[in-house]
């Protein structure tokens, strides 16, 4: 390395492949080193582009953003959350682990992180290229390109960091304790960068880079007053973010000269500097230094164990949602003996409580807010790290309605009081971030939070909470419209439901004029099949079978509606689409097909609430009260057969997993009377036993620790709480209304 002063020079570093195994194993154990370290001096920005694999070393290039402050935002949005204070100043923060970004219905998204950045992917955004490039047609055109050289390879292949992912943890946790090991020595050392210049990362260069290029369309570049009105949605991020509000006049003048906006500060300063050199003064809390030496004195085995988490938990992403049909991952023993029914309750309630515990030793909790950080569904069968959000399936939502349910059963106010707390950071997020909230949907939009709102309003007898349901309600017709998810999960099927849900208690007209405005949507949208009618609800997928995006959900929710609205259409409708599930079902499989995967010529089933036998048994059991064929009742005990034979022992999860099977098997007991009473109590107790062996099994990649309502923990402790009373606790899968 050549140091000119300002600038330099350094030798050229190669991607290299690596030659045996063990390179890998040593390139990825010096990465968990290299995050340890980077954590300790607050380092970010360390993407796959800042990152070569050279053999068995990983070489961190572009070290411009070491001792990084953080913004003087007292007043921003995120400072009462205390979940996303805790993810910004985590091992996250640095930029080497896997993180999903974009990732939606439509699309995969795509990592750029170091470790999770790999060949193949494709850069979602496209980017300029230049092709054609030694022809006379020449042209600059937007492509997605592939991302690099950042992972090793083995001989040429590409290898699989989760085979690696103890290597990892190995280096991370050897740096960290020498780190401590060796504190007063460290911190002294960090003297020598205090006048060191340092880049600020305020915002992503890929935005300002999108923006800028942007600029030159010919539609901005005619009137200069145009370019400047683009250049302001620099502004939409401040209501979040205010401290950006300060540097905004900066951005814009280094954007008109065409350049990237680059601040810079010192580890020693709370300065902000622009880059021809004027100072913005106490931008930040709490210098560089300052920030490292107080990060320091935190290093503990107790944060050694969470960021280890967090490394872990973050790998999901680089892990893709197996196929629904496989071999159980555990046993569920049945006893010869069922227990009794009052023994059985007293055991769902522990289980129920002993879910709660866990939720609430891990809530990061500040003040009358509440949060937590788990793996979150992306979209598209991606998974990533996060704060939990505002939507039912995996956020707080589901977790604030559990709490709550389990804390007016048992009289224990700490679960009430963290329900609330929860409460209040939903209310917090939307207010800010309500905007960017599109989707109609029970589990992922408005009408999710519409059922959070009116349950707890109603548990808690607290009107101003069904207020609220009401005028988040009138945010959905236009929506509405707009539906292309259509199921149970996204669409106008569930907020059908929802919307039912709620007129029962408030009967507002505008309500019901919404709930048949979803259904002549789904009219709208159903598609002629060659028997019945079905709906495309997945981005490339024929109409599928199945209760969460398939006919079965929406076949139940049109019937609900033709009895709400007293329309006959949708009656028709609903049959319809069993008519068209009923032509799929295999004789021999005893069972519905999942239509979401294809694996070649291979057909797979569901066994779970979402797809297959089970959820479609429960739309039916649940739609006799207004439709009743020679067929029904035959398709209800063939689906209980097929759940009590081969529906158990995947995973503890209400959506696809023993839980979820365990509330369609009671409502066949209670309801139907065709499910003994032994059956229901021996899978149960043996789903209690396979718990007590093997912890919580989540419906997560990797088995990691899942904490939200469909996939995670607080759906299992609300599946045993409705086995304990279901006379008063509602079924969240049914999307039933308050007691």
């Amino acid at each position: 390395m050549l140091d000119r002063h300002d600038y330099g020079w350094v030798e050229f570093i190669a991607a290299k492949s690596c030659e045996h195994p063990q390179q890998v194993e040593n390139f990825y154990y010096r990465l968990g080193g290299y995050l340890a370290l980077l954590y300790a001096i607050e380092g970010t920005d360390f993407h796959a582009e800042n990152t070569i694999a050279a053999g068995e070393h990983p070489v961190l290039i572009d070290l411009e953003s070491l001792f990084h402050p953080r913004a003087n935002a007292p007043d921003s949005p995120n400072a009462k959350l205390p979940a996303r204070q805790k993810i910004s100043q985590s091992v996250l923060r640095v930029g080497l682990l896997p993180k999903l970004e974009l990732a939606s219905r439509k699309e995969r998204g795509f990592d750029v992180s170091a470790i999770g950045g790999n060949y193949a992917q494709i850069y979602s955004p496209k980017m300029p290229n230049i092709a054609d490039f030694s022809r006379n047609e020449i042209q600059q055109q937007n492509d997605r390109q592939a991302i690099g050289d950042n992972q090793p390879r083995l001989n040429g292949e590409a290898v699989n960091v989760l085979d690696y992912q103890d290597a990892i943890a190995r280096g991370f946790t050897d740096i960290y304790r020498s780190i401590v090991q060796h504190r007063d020595e460290f911190c002294e050392f960090l003297n020598c960068f205090a006048g060191d210049e340092v880049r600020v990362i305020l915002r992503e260069t890929r935005s300002y880079g999108l923006l800028l290029r942007e600029s030159f369309h010919p539609d901005v570049l005619r009137d200069a007053l145009d370019r400047d009105r683009l250049f302001d949605r620099l502004w939409v991020e401040v209501p979040t973010f205010p401290y950006l509000a300060a540097a905004i006049n900066a951005e814009k003048t280094t954007l008109w000269q065409g350049d990237i906006p680059k601040f810079l500060t010192r580890p020693n300063s709370r300065n902000l500097w622009l880059e021809n050199g004027e100072c913005i003064p106490d931008f930040f809390d709490r210098t560089g230094l300052e920030l490292v030496r107080n990060r320091l004195l935190e290093f503990n085995e107790a944060d050694l164990s969470q960021q280890l988490w967090l490394i872990r938990t973050s790998l999901t992403a680089m892990a893709a949602i197996a196929q629904p049909q496989k071999s159980p991952t555990y046993a569920v023993p049945k006893p010869d003996k069922a227990p009794d029914r009052k023994t059985a309750n007293a055991a769902y309630l522990q289980a129920a409580i002993a879910v709660a515990d866990r939720l609430e030793s891990l809530a990061i909790c500040q003040g009358d807010f509440a949060g937590w950080i788990a793996p979150v569904f992306a979209g598209n069968h991606r998974w990533t790290v996060h704060t939990l959000g505002w939507d039912l399936f995996d956020g707080m939502p589901g977790i604030a309605i559990f709490l709550a349910y389990l804390g007016a059963i048992v009289g224990d106010d700490r679960y009430s009081k963290l329900a609330n707390s929860a409460l209040r950071s939903i209310l917090h997020q939307v207010k800010y971030e309500g905007y960017l909230i599109n989707s109609i949907g029970a589990f992922n939009g408005w009408a999710g939070l519409i059922y959070t709102f009116t349950h707890l309003g109603r548990l808690w007898q607290q009107p101003e909470l069904i207020s609220q349901a009401v005028i988040w309600a009138q945010k959905l017709p236009p929506l509405i419209e707009k539906d292309e998810q259509l199921d149970i999960i996204g669409g106008a099927a569930g907020c059908i439901h929802v919307l039912s849900g709620l007129y029962q208690y408030v009967g507002d007209d505008r309500l019901k004029i919404a709930a048949i405005k979803c259904g002549d949507r789904l009219l709208k949208t159903a598609r002629s099949m060659p028997q019945g009618i079905g709906w495309i609800t997945l981005p490339e997928c024929q109409p599928l079978t199945g209760f969460s995006h398939g006919a079965a959900g929406i076949s139940r929710a049109l019937f609900e509606l033709a009895a709400f609205s007293g329309e006959q259409r949708f009656q028709e409708a609903a049959i319809g689409a069993i008519d068209y599930e009923r032509s799929l079902f295999s004789q021999q499989m005893k069972n519905w097909p999942d239509l979401r995967f294809e694996w070649g010529d291979r057909v797979l089933f569901g066994l779970g609430w979402s797809h297959g036998a089970p959820g479609i048994g429960m739309a039916r059991s649940h739609s006799l009260k207004y439709f009743e064929d020679a067929e029904i009742r035959v398709e209800i005990e063939t689906a209980m057969a097929t759940a009590i034979a081969r529906g158990f022992g995947y995973n503890h999860s209400l959506c696809n997993g023993d839980l979820g099977n365990l509330e369609f098997l009671d409502d066949c007991r209670e309801m139907l009377g065709i499910c003994q009473d032994a059956d229901v109590g021996k899978i149960a107790a043996g789903v209690l036993k396979s718990i007590a062996k093997n912890g919580w099994i989540c419906d997560v990649p990797m088995e990691v620790e899942n904490l939200g309502l469909m996939t995670g923990l607080a759906g299992i402790g609300y599946g045993f709480l409705r086995l304990a009373a279901r006379d008063r606790v509602p079924s969240i899968l049914l999307l039933s209304p308050p007691l």
